[in-house]
């Protein structure tokens, strides 16, 4: 049977990841809609975490407050949904830091 192809919208990173993972293991309808939604939580951090380095972790507020970059909270809320549909995923617990290296690695690489 061939691994599903990755859906529309994900990045390359976020599409390497699911290439990898759908090779490894066979997932239901559940557990692909799982793994869609942790990548496209995964998405998210990685467009935060670039906005906020190139904007800082700070910003100024029309009133002229300094105040904490809004999207260090989509980037929090983000993270917390791609931990929460990683842990759903049906996978063997063995399969837990496998997993963790392949996002860890791809938030580094190109």
């Amino acid at each position: 049977m061939d691994a599903p192809k990755p859906p529309r919208g994900l990045s390359r990173k976020a599409c390497r990841i699911w290439r990898e993972i759908t090779r490894q293991y066979v997932l239901d309808a559940r557990g692909l809609l799982l793994l869609q939604s942790a990548l496209e939580a995964f998405d998210r951090v990685q467009e935060c975490r670039k906005v906020v380095r190139q904007e800082g972790l700070q910003v100024v507020d029309p009133s002229g407050r300094t105040r904490a970059h809004p999207l260090l909270a989509v980037e929090r809320d983000a993270r917390q949904a791609m931990h929460r549909a990683l842990r759903e995923l049906p996978l063997p617990k063995e399969s837990e830091s496998w997993i963790e290296s392949l996002f860890t690695n791809a938030e580094d690489g190109p």
